[in-house]
């Protein structure tokens, strides 16, 4: 059982190394602005509407971008720094 306790280590630190190497160069520009289109698009559609879909008010449109910031990069990132932690600790005791 004592075997797998560095496997774990192991794991987390590659997975943490493939990460910070994932990030170690900005997006291309063609990436960034790709993006960029996408985002705006999307809010132009919602606003003008689809056939068969209604638009939706400015501030419905905004109570979706503020979940959407709120639900993936406070709670996720809160969610992804407690696994980490507790799996660390467990790996190292």
């Amino acid at each position: 059982m004592s075997a797998r306790k560095p496997a774990r280590t192991s794991e987390i630190s590659s997975t943490a190394a493939l990460a910070r190497s994932a990030w170690a160069t900005l997006p291309s520009k063609t990436f960034l602005f790709a993006l960029a289109v996408d985002a705006i698009t999307g809010t132009v559609l919602t606003f003008v509407g689809l056939p068969g879909l209604m638009p939706l008010p400015w501030w419905q449109t905004l109570a979706v971008f503020v979940y959407a910031m709120v639900s993936c990069l406070v709670l996720n990132d809160a969610i992804k720094v407690a696994i980490i932690k507790w799996r660390v600790l467990n790996a190292v005791a």
